[in-house]
This record gives C-alpha cells, structure tokens and sequence, in this order.
C-alpha cells in the first residue's frame, strides 16, 4: 500500500487560495476585454512605451497587459459586468487586513 504525501504538508491558507482563483479569473477577464476592442491600445508589439497609474486603475480591476503579436494594452473590469470578481478582491483584502493585524 503506497501513501502520497504532498511535498508540503501545510494545507494552503484561504487567502493563498482566493488570491490563485482571483488572478486566474480577472487575467482571463482582462484578456477577452484585450480580444475584444474594449481595452485601451497603448502600444505596437516591439514598441517601447510608458505607462503612468491613475485613480482609475487603482479603483477598478485593471493591467497592463503585453502580446508580442497584439502590442500593449491597459484592460479595466467594469464592475457592473464582473461583480463576482469585485466581490473577490474585496474579500482578499478583507482576509489580508486581518493577516496584517496578527
């Protein structure tokens, strides 16, 4: 009888574990608004180029996001259409202010 035994005993925190499933979700979000047109261009693939945050990235869910065959684009969530994700985020920080306090 063969028993598997992770590598790392320590089962993953709650916060590691909606911290993996919130990238995972909002990179594909921000990805389809990319493939859609609705993501803001900023640059041809090769291009150098800068980028500045503003109040808006900091309050909604956004990236900049890099294809080399695309270019370089700044994707924002609006919250109306991605609620769940929003919900997230908030729960992570919850879950990171209580880990601060500790």
């Amino acid at each position: 009888m063969s028993v598997d035994v992770p590598l790392d005993p320590t089962p993953r925190s709650d916060l590691e574990l909606l911290r993996g499933d919130f990238d995972r979700a909002s990179s594909e979000a921000l990805w389809a608004m990319v493939r859609s047109g609705r993501a803001e261009f900023l640059a041809e693939p090769g291009d150098a180029f800068t980028v500045e945050a503003t109040p808006e990235d900091e309050a909604k869910i956004s990236s900049v996001m890099s294809d080399p065959v695309l270019g370089a684009f700044r994707a924002r969530l609006p919250e109306a259409e991605f609620a769940d994700l929003y919900a997230m985020r908030a729960r992570i920080r919850e879950l990171q202010a209580k880990t601060k306090r500790r």
